[in-house]
C-alpha cells in the first residue's frame, strides 16, 4: 500500500503532487477501527472503476481495503460503528430515508453526460 499523504513540516502533504494540502481544504479520514470503513472504501473504489480512474489508483484502493480488513480481523475487540462506542455486533438503527443517498445524473460543464453519481439529500439542517 503506497502512502498518498504524509505529515511534513506540521502539515498534511500530498506525496504524489509534492505539495501541502491547504488549511481551508476539508479532509475526511477513515480509520480501520470504523466497522464500515472497508465497505465504504470498497464502494468508493467501485465508483472509481465506473469513472475510469487510473489502474494504479484502483490497485491502491484494493490494497487499502485488504489492509483495513486484515487489521479489523486482528483487532476485532476495538472495531466500532463510526461516531459511537457501540461494537459492530450491537444492533444499530436503520438510516432514515431522508438521509439515504440519491442517484443523480452528473453533467460535465461542457454538457456531456458523464454517468450516474450519488449525491446526498441536502436538508435545511445540513445548510446551517
Amino acid at each position: 500500500m503506497k502512502g498518498k499523504y504524509q505529515i511534513k513540516d506540521g502539515k498534511l502533504h500530498d506525496v504524489k503532487l509534492d505539495e501541502p494540502i491547504p488549511d481551508d481544504e476539508p479532509v475526511f479520514i477513515l480509520r480501520a477501527r470504523d466497522a464500515l470503513s472497508a465497505k465504504l472504501i470498497g464502494a468508493y473504489r467501485a465508483f472509481c472503476v465506473m469513472n475510469d480512474c487510473p489502474q494504479d489508483h484502483l490497485d491502491n484502493l484494493r490494497e487499502v481495503v485488504g489492509a483495513f480488513r486484515k487489521w479489523q480481523e486482528k483487532n476485532i475487540h476495538t472495531v466500532r460503528m463510526g461516531g459511537t462506542t457501540r461494537t459492530k455486533d450491537e444492533r444499530i438503527q436503520p438510516m432514515p430515508v431522508a438521509d439515504l443517498p440519491q442517484w443523480v445524473e452528473v453533467k460535465h460543464p461542457s454538457g456531456m453526460r458523464v454517468g450516474p453519481s450519488v449525491a446526498p439529500i441536502i436538508t435545511d439542517k445540513d445548510k446551517k
